[in-house]
C-alpha cells in the first residue's frame, strides 16, 4: 500500500503539498498513508475516508477493507468503548464519594446544632446593691 500511493504520487508528478493542497487533507495525514503510519490519523473513519480520496484521487481502485485492516489499520473500536468506559466508571465513583461526603458532614452538623439547641445558655448577674450573684438560665 505504501509504494503503491507514494510511487503513483511520484509517478505522477504530485509532490505531498500538492496532494495535500488539492484534496484538503493535511500534510501529516498524506504521509502517514503512505507509510501506513495510521496511528497518527485521528481515527479508524478518517483511515478508511482518506485512503479512499487518496486512492481515487490517483485513479487507483480502493483496496477491500480487509486489506487495508491486515496492512496496519486496526479496528479498536472496542478499546476505545472499554477506554470510555473507565473513564465514566472513574467519575461516577468520584460522585459517589463526594454524595457520601456531603451526606455524611450534613449529618454530623445537624446533629451539632441539635446538641447546641439543648445547651443551657447561663448567664451571670451580679446585683450591685444587693452584692448578689444570680444565674439566669435562658434556652
Amino acid at each position: 500500500m505504501t509504494s503503491i500511493l507514494k510511487e503513483t504520487r511520484e509517478k505522477n508528478g504530485y509532490t505531498i503539498e500538492e496532494v495535500s493542497e488539492i484534496l484538503k487533507i493535511r500534510k501529516q495525514y498524506i504521509i502517514s498513508l503512505e507509510e501506513e503510519n495510521f496511528d497518527n490519523l485521528p481515527g479508524d473513519i478518517y483511515v478508511k475516508g482518506y485512503s479512499k480520496i487518496y486512492y481515487e484521487f490517483l485513479g487507483l481502485e480502493m483496496p477491500k477493507q480487509a486489506d487495508i485492516i491486515n496492512n496496519g489499520v486496526k479496528l479498536n473500536v472496542d478499546v476505545k468503548l472499554v477506554n470510555s468506559l473507565k473513564k465514566y466508571m472513574v467519575a461516577f465513583i468520584c460522585m459517589l464519594i463526594l454524595i457520601g461526603v456531603s451526606i455524611i458532614y450534613y449529618i454530623l452538623e445537624k446533629d451539632d446544632d441539635s446538641n447546641n439547641s439543648d445547651l443551657v445558655k447561663n448567664s451571670i448577674i451580679y446585683d450591685d446593691e444587693n452584692n448578689e450573684t444570680t444565674f439566669d438560665q435562658s434556652y
